[in-house]
């Protein structure tokens, strides 16, 4: 009985002391980011959407980054130049799938700012398996003006109901 105990003890002792796998948290998955791209209407883009694309850029790679859910490998300059240069990322015959193996990196992101009107504008993000040259992930949020407040508003949307699934409080449905 005496030996019983102890082998439990023994057991409890090694068992609370070594973390258990199933409870590691992953690592976060590296993923590079091309940009977003602005999908104008009849007018060109302003100055201010032009702002806006480069604030929400910032702020999606730093909300997954947060998140612990992705880690960036950054665009050299490089091959930033060649990206302005070719085919509109999404458009390029899956080139962005070529960025990212060019980076080395399993995920490959890329976003556009779609505008219907000055009402109505989507925002898009796209995810690709690098390895696997496919499509694993698309959505859409719609916009309904064209401000700071309801760009970043569509953004922490996507990221968190789509990307980080958080599941919506009562209040926030």
């Amino acid at each position: 009985m005496k030996g019983y105990r102890l082998l439990l003890i023994v057991a409890a002792l090694v068992t609370s002391s070594v973390p258990s796998l199933a409870l590691q948290p992953s690592a976060p998955q590296k993923a590079t980011f091309l940009g977003f791209r602005f999908i104008p209407s009849a007018e060109p883009m302003t100055a201010e959407e032009g702002e806006r694309l480069l604030t929400i850029e910032k702020s999606f790679i730093s909300k997954l980054q947060n998140a612990d859910k992705y880690s960036f490998v950054p665009v050299p300059d490089e091959m930033r130049e060649r990206i302005d240069e070719g085919q509109p990322i999404g458009q390029c015959a899956g080139c962005e799938v070529d960025y990212g193996k060019e980076q080395g990196v399993p995920v490959v992101m890329w976003g556009t700012v779609q505008k219907v009107s000055n009402l109505i504008l989507n925002l898009n993000i796209y995810m690709a398996d690098v390895n696997d040259e496919k499509m694993i992930f698309i959505k859409s949020v719609d916009m309904r003006g064209n401000t700071d407040e309801t760009w970043e508003q569509a953004l922490n949307y996507m990221v968190k109901r789509y990307i980080l699934k958080v599941p919506a409080r009562k209040k926030d449905k």
